[in-house]
């Protein structure tokens, strides 16, 4: 936005005195105010241009009151009743998903071999990560997806001031810096090839070094024009959950995984004496063979027989049990907690997105 346009915006002369320009920034105000059933783009325009002549004539910025127009609230009111139903589908979603994982775990217990089962803990920990990081992940998707009724008010409501924006921005590329170094850019990608094919003899040389001229002008018009759509400021994507407090210590072992672990060092130890002993009594090769081999034999036999297989599964499983008991509440209670907090938040949320965006968009008129 010009001057001469902020100055046809406030409909003042430029002559007019700062208290003039007041007035009829206050007297504006109330007519497009989207309190009383103004235009919201046409207020934002309003504030740039009064913004830019303020500055102009160094007499201070606007206030920083800015309106929820009727029709937002609605929106918002209605936000705030998709997130009540979002809340109970939250906590239904949790119990489902950890049901889920409990149930997977049981199974892979089930089935796993006394070598899986030592190694239990890094299965646990992935398949345990995952499964929170995809219910708090669906949980942060349905959160953003409620706001999405905000993100289409705010475009809609805010459409003419873009449009208006980006039509101004592309006609005056020539005045532009961004075109340029696009230009300057491309220039020295296809520099070389312009210089070869413009210094040969023939005619069609030459035409080619102009097509490839003409053709890295459009490609920078392109990218400038790309770089005035994007001036749209988006809103903050809404991630409420966080699966940080809930990743495993690295350090975490079930008991009964530490307990498999023990019995293998223990027959590891045994087969070490029954080498040992074996080179001891025999020389050679074949009795510290044969010494190991027994020590081995001995240290699995007795690890099978003082720890059962299907012990240490019914024994993984209570431990599974005990682990779930506590994470399903902690669980539970965290997803409850965030999403009332955020219920509880939504309104000024909303508001404070609405009111820094509009105070953004008032920039970019004012900076253009």
């Amino acid at each position: 936005m010009t001057l001469t346009e902020a100055y046809r915006i406030l409909d003042v002369p430029h002559g007019a005195s700062v208290a003039e320009v007041k007035a009829a920034y206050r007297h504006l105000v109330g007519v497009t105010h989207p309190d009383k059933g103004g235009d919201a783009a046409e207020f934002i325009r309003v504030r740039a241009a009064y913004e830019i002549i303020s500055a102009y004539l160094k007499a201070g910025t606007v206030d920083d009151d800015i309106p929820v127009p009727v029709d937002l609230r609605v929106v918002i009111d209605s936000i705030v009743d998709d997130f009540r139903q979002h809340l109970r589908w939250a906590e239904n979603e949790t119990l489902v998903h950890l049901a889920r994982f409990e149930r997977d775990m049981r199974s892979y217990i089930a089935a796993a071999t006394r070598a899986e089962l030592r190694q239990f803990t890094a299965t646990f920990r992935t398949s345990w990560n995952v499964t929170i990081a995809g219910l708090f992940a669906s949980c942060n998707d349905r959160c953003d997806q409620i706001l999405q009724s905000y993100e289409s008010w705010y475009s809609k409501t805010t459409q003419s001031v873009f449009d208006r924006m980006y039509i101004k921005d592309v006609r005056s590329f020539l005045w532009r810096p961004r075109f340029y170094l696009y230009l300057l850019i491309l220039w020295v990608i296809v520099a070389v090839p312009v210089l070869v094919l413009g210094r040969g003899g023939s005619i069609a040389e030459r035409w080619i070094a102009v097509a490839i001229v003409v053709l890295m002008a459009g490609a920078a018009f392109l990218l400038y024009r790309r770089d005035c759509r994007r001036k749209r400021k988006l809103r903050p994507r809404l991630e409420p959950l966080s699966i940080v407090p809930f990743n495993l210590r690295e350090d975490a072992r079930f008991q009964t995984e530490v307990t498999l672990r023990r019995g293998r060092r223990d027959t590891a130890g045994l087969g070490a004496a029954g080498l040992l002993l074996g080179d001891a009594v025999a020389g050679g090769l074949g009795g510290p063979a044969i010494g190991a081999a027994a020590g081995l034999l001995i240290g699995g036999v007795l690890d099978r027989v003082l720890n059962p297989t299907r012990q240490l599964r019914s024994a993984m499983e209570e431990e599974l049990t005990q682990f779930m008991a506590i994470a399903r509440s902690q669980v539970s209670r965290y997803v409850l907690e965030v999403h009332e907090q955020l219920l509880d938040e939504v309104r000024d949320l909303i508001v404070a997105s609405y009111e820094a965006r509009v105070k953004e968009t008032v920039k970019l008129l004012a900076a253009g």
